[in-house]
């Protein structure tokens, strides 16, 4: 009630809506933070675009398999537009409402729509041929180029082999953009122009500092897009660039072994998609593409070693990691929980305590090695390079998905359960280690032979 002219504060608002939803808990399947984020999400990105001369005094909002009603009755249409713009200013900022104001909250069950409609299985159907087909296209360019692979003492395989096959996470992107729109225009020039940097690499090799400063660069672009670029808090920015390229370096260190980078992808992007299935985070059309693009790359790559078609390269590892940190750094931003990383865990856990283990025994991190687990599971064990792939790929698939359907809805519950299975995984690692790392050092003693 606005009639006294006392200002009418956002926390207001948001505190009888969170309550209104958190009386929703009881919906199976969805949680609280992905209720609040629906109604959060729809004001930043809907009501803002909607013609102020149409917009309705009923609006609603879906959530989950229900719909949220909203109804704000006001005296004229302009306090409505008036209402929108202030919930889109930040905390601090207040208001005047000359008139009455009632909120009122109901919740409606309704029919969920159905996930794959005709058009959508068209689109579906359409993109994964065009990444078939644009796959098989570069085969050919990449033979005609001599595009290829040849292995050495560090290398996983025995056989030269295409390289650059993972181009087709960043084809897939472009298609992406061509069928919904250029909708992450900045995104898509960082990942262009990473992606190219490391394709020209895979060619002709270029100086360490040339790849450090377009992965920054990009990784700025990536930020601007996600609208995180304030330089009233470098530092923290600085902090969140340096952890954005050194994952994105990670995941391209833990592409050693076919099938490990598109199972691995699946692994993570699954899960995301399920999070994000009513696209409360990010558009689920993006998701989609990038899912479809993994596939098209395992029918080449997720094969027993001598056996693929082709490899990733860096092009391929550093893009689609560039691509899930962006779609991650949405849903952090979102819940403004960064537990979400755990989606990386498994590579997070090998390849952060590789750097520390190469690090103490004083090598050049930017050398090529078979130190991972993974390598000397392939390598040293002669374990088979799909069960090690399938091996990574279900142990991170069963952390995300507890994750989403078994940790309570607590940030305490969530860094509980980040903490505990990383303990787990490192204590995993370290077992290992201990035990067959010496194989690799009698390898490593044959070579100088």
């Amino acid at each position: 009630n606005a009639e006294n002219k006392q200002p009418w504060h956002f926390t207001h608002f948001y505190f009888i809506v969170s309550s209104f939803l958190y009386h929703l808990k009881a919906l199976p399947k969805i949680r609280r933070r992905h209720r609040c984020l629906h109604f959060n999400h729809f004001f930043r990105y809907r009501m803002h675009k909607t013609d102020t001369t149409c917009m309705q005094a009923n609006t609603s909002i879906r959530i989950g398999t229900g719909k949220a009603i909203l109804q704000v009755s006001l005296d004229r249409t302009s306090h409505l537009c008036q209402l929108a713009s202030y919930l889109m200013m930040p905390p601090g900022l207040q208001i005047h409402l000359q008139q009455k104001v009632i909120i009122r909250l109901t919740y409606q069950p309704i029919v969920q729509d159905s996930l794959f409609t005709l058009r959508h299985f068209l689109i579906i159907s359409i993109t994964f041929v065009l990444l078939l087909i644009a796959e098989l296209l570069y085969f050919r360019i990449a033979n005609k180029c001599n595009i290829i692979d040849k292995p050495n003492e560090r290398s996983s395989h025995s056989t030269i082999v295409l390289r650059g096959g993972g181009i087709i996470f960043l084809i897939g992107v472009w298609i992406w953009s061509a069928f919904f729109g250029f909708q992450y225009p900045w995104f898509l020039v960082g990942l262009t122009l990473v992606a190219g940097i490391s394709f020209v690499d895979d060619i002709h090799s270029l100086p360490d500092s040339v790849r450090l400063v377009a992965q920054f660069a990009a990784a700025a672009m990536a930020f601007y897009q996600l609208g995180i670029l304030h330089w009233s808090m470098w530092w923290i920015i600085l902090l969140a660039l340096i952890v954005y390229v050194g994952a994105t370096n990670v995941i391209n260190f833990m592409d050693g072994i076919n099938g490990i980078t598109a199972g691995y992808s699946l692994a993570v992007l699954i899960p995301l998609a399920l999070v994000n299935i009513n696209g409360v985070f990010v558009e689920q059309s993006l998701i989609i593409s990038t899912i479809l693009a993994s596939l098209v790359f395992c029918i080449f790559n997720f094969r027993p070693k001598g056996k693929a078609k082709c490899f990733a390269g860096d092009v391929g590892s550093i893009g689609i990691a560039f691509i899930i940190l962006f779609l991650l750094g949405n849903v952090m931003i979102e819940t403004t929980d960064i537990t979400w990383l755990i989606f990386l865990l498994v590579y997070g856990v090998d390849g952060c305590l590789t750097i520390v283990h190469r690090i103490m025994l004083h090598e050049n991190l930017g050398e090529a090695h078979r130190k991972h687990a993974y390598q000397i599971m392939a390598n040293e064990l002669k374990v088979g390079h799909v069960k090690v792939s399938l091996l990574y790929t279900v142990m991170q698939l069963v952390i995300s998905l507890g994750f989403v359907y078994l940790c309570p809805d607590t940030m305490f519950a969530h860094w509980l359960y980040l903490v505990g299975v990383s303990v787990v995984l490192a204590i995993a690692y370290i077992l290992f280690m201990k035990k067959y790392y010496r194989l690799h050092e009698e390898y490593l003693i044959s070579l100088k032979q």
